[in-house]
């Protein structure tokens, strides 16, 4: 079919517009990596455009050597793989509970998930409450204040009802209980929304920072997210820089290169992770979007 010249125009544009998208997307990135593997004690951070200067890893040393950071990787993978699954079990029988229609007081429940998506507390009242459970200065403190998701639960909750009845009916049938029907039939079929919905909560719970800086100041239990904001906001002085670099190493780097070093880093295991569940993206958010 021939386009009109209105159609390639409007191709053009478009296209363009992408593609400056992109590069206002990926070029940030690009950048603080050159900045990451290039000696700046050589060359000035402001000659540094496209190509990296003089390539060094010692910014990455410095990131490796530094305890702290490490222990924050630690605590950041823990969070992530206990924070998401103890929150993929509560929000999926929660979802799995309100889209059965036999279920009495669905409705209420379901106003109250939605109301707790648009009214918030404030940060002072949810640390009171955390604190008066104990879990201030707690690695769970970290986890099960988070352990609940208003969207993911909605999200889910429509995947499960285009779940054929009859499944269910068949189980019931044989003798099998809501239990048995949730972790035998639903959960088995249901892998796209619940790919997702990883995603979603492990890149949440890998870069949150705000909630972990109040709620833990013990550094043995701060995640990465936290350490990284301690190196930025403090790494461009030599008595940071020799902390870095406490095991007798000297590195031939400065406090930009490190911070930019540490800031890849902390990005790397989601860059790693994503693709393994891209497929299930699209397909997870549609099937669970639409009521027919």
């Amino acid at each position: 079919m021939r386009q009109s010249t209105g159609e390639k125009a409007f191709n053009f544009i478009n296209i363009a517009y992408l593609f400056l998208f992109m590069l206002t997307t990926i070029y940030p990135i690009w950048y603080i990596f050159i900045i990451s593997i290039t000696d700046t004690s050589a060359s000035s951070t402001a000659d540094i455009f496209l190509l990296p200067g003089k390539l060094t890893l010692d910014s990455y040393k410095a990131v490796v050597l530094n305890a702290s950071l490490l222990n924050g990787f630690k605590i950041s993978v823990a969070r992530v793989l206990i924070g998401v699954s103890l929150t993929l079990v509560n929000c999926s029988m929660m979802a799995y509970v309100l889209s059965r229609a036999h279920f009495q007081g669905k409705k209420f429940f379901n106003m109250l998930i939605v109301v707790s998506m648009f009214l918030s507390v404030g940060m002072i009242p949810f640390f009171l409450v955390v604190r008066s459970f104990g879990l201030v200065n707690s690695f769970w403190g970290l986890i099960i204040p988070f352990a609940y998701d208003p969207f993911g639960i909605i999200l889910m909750r429509n995947y499960f009802r285009n779940v054929p009845i009859s499944l269910e009916e068949s189980a019931r049938i044989d003798g099998a209980n809501d239990l048995v029907i949730y972790w035998r039939i639903i959960i088995p079929i249901s892998m796209p929304i619940l790919a997702t919905m990883t995603l979603f909560w492990s890149v949440w719970f890998w870069n949150d920072f705000i909630y972990a800086a109040f709620l833990v100041t013990k550094k043995d239990l701060q995640p990465v997210q936290v350490i990284l904001l301690q190196i930025i906001n403090g790494v461009s002085n030599a008595a940071s820089l020799g902390k870095l670099t406490s095991r007798g190493v000297r590195l031939r780097t400065n406090g930009e290169a490190v911070k930019n070093a540490a800031i890849i880093a902390s990005i790397v295991p989601i860059l790693i992770v994503y693709p393994f569940v891209q497929k299930y993206f699209v397909q997870g958010i549609t099937l669970g979007a639409v009521k027919e």
